[in-house]
């Protein structure tokens, strides 16, 4: 089947957060991950995550890789809402590299075994500085909204200084995934069978 959008904003590239440590960041005012509370609604009840995007760009000549990564969620779900506890999922990483300096969407893809994402729940994906050479002067930017208060049903969230916290813009982002087959047994027979959620 083929992967679909679970949930995303794509309406904000008006603010450029920084990402200019390496996870986990211990330094103040220089964050080591930039990330969105999110959730399905809609659909299917089970979705395998396959992958995510973020808006990604660059400020003089940061160097290395980054990873996204995907946790349970912890807070009020629009305004409160960050990461909690050790990641669900991990990503492939993404070698650093802006052509010409420019500004793009960057894909992380998620490796079998697939986490089952599940509708209603509330999780968070990060886009992380996983290794590399990066300072105050050379980083990497993600893209979201300038003004403060929910448009995205999310909130964004940082990690600075050895902790998570929720802030109130939201960051561009996309979820995908691909529904989780029901297996349902037919009556009268003791044979499972895979079988399409039809909605």
């Amino acid at each position: 089947m083929a992967d679909v959008v679970l949930d995303s904003y794509t309406s904000g590239k008006g603010a450029a957060y920084m990402l200019a440590d390496i996870h986990p960041s211990d330094e103040v005012a220089r964050p080591s991950a930039q990330g969105q509370s999110f959730k399905f609604t809609t659909g299917a009840d089970k979705y395998y995550l396959k992958k995510c995007t973020f808006y990604l760009g660059e400020q003089g000549s940061p160097s290395g890789t980054m990873k996204a990564y995907l946790y349970a969620h912890t807070g009020t779900f629009g305004s409160g809402g960050m990461p909690t506890g050790s990641p669900l999922a991990e990503s492939n990483a993404w070698a650093i590299y802006f052509r010409f300096g420019l500004s793009k969407t960057v894909t992380f893809t998620f490796a079998s075994p697939h986490y089952e994402l599940e509708k209603n729940i509330p999780y968070c994906i990060d886009a992380i500085l996983y290794s590399g050479t990066v300072d105050g002067s050379n980083y990497v930017k993600a893209f979201g909204d300038m003004a403060a208060g929910s448009i995205h049903h999310g909130n964004k969230n940082i990690y600075e200084n050895g902790s998570w916290s929720a802030q109130s813009q939201d960051i561009e982002f996309q979820v995908y995934g691909e529904e989780v087959p029901v297996v349902k047994v037919r009556a009268g027979l003791n044979i499972p069978q895979i079988l399409p959620l039809i909605c």
